[in-house]
């Protein structure tokens, strides 16, 4: 494989582990709170919605080039790309596979914010339960 290609599949790999790590994390702090009290759950939660605040602000930038991706994929249909391949024309060919690496990325990207979204809802309901459970 090119370098180029390495680089972007290692790219997505470190994300991917990223997202893994944060799940199992969510997993540690899940098992954990039922032996934490209310703030420290809280204080998780504040913790959780101050990193989505941040990723949203992120969130326009990968949704501009997701709808990006889907125009030029419309716009290069199959019958396209195998004309730009036939006729070598490199240029629109990497430009191309430019654009669907920016949509996978962006695809990750969301990915994340769901689960950036999913860690809120579990500590949320995290913090009901404790509440239930004071009264």
């Amino acid at each position: 494989m090119s370098d180029r290609i390495n680089q972007f599949t290692e790219s997505l790999r470190l994300n991917l582990t990223a997202l893994e790590d944060q799940l199992t994390a969510v997993k540690a702090d899940l098992a954990a709170s039922r032996q934490e009290d209310a703030a420290i759950v809280r204080s998780k939660l504040d913790t959780a919605r101050k990193a989505l605040e941040f990723r949203k602000a992120q969130a326009a930038t990968a949704r501009d080039k997701a709808q990006a991706w889907l125009k030029a994929k419309e716009e290069a249909g199959a019958a396209t790309l195998r004309g730009w391949k036939e006729k070598h024309e490199k240029n629109k060919l990497e430009r191309h596979a430019e654009r669907a690496e920016d949509n996978a990325v962006s695809a990750v990207f969301f990915a994340e914010l769901a689960m950036a979204d999913a860690v809120i809802a579990v500590f949320e309901a995290v913090e009901a339960r404790l509440n239930a459970e004071d009264v």
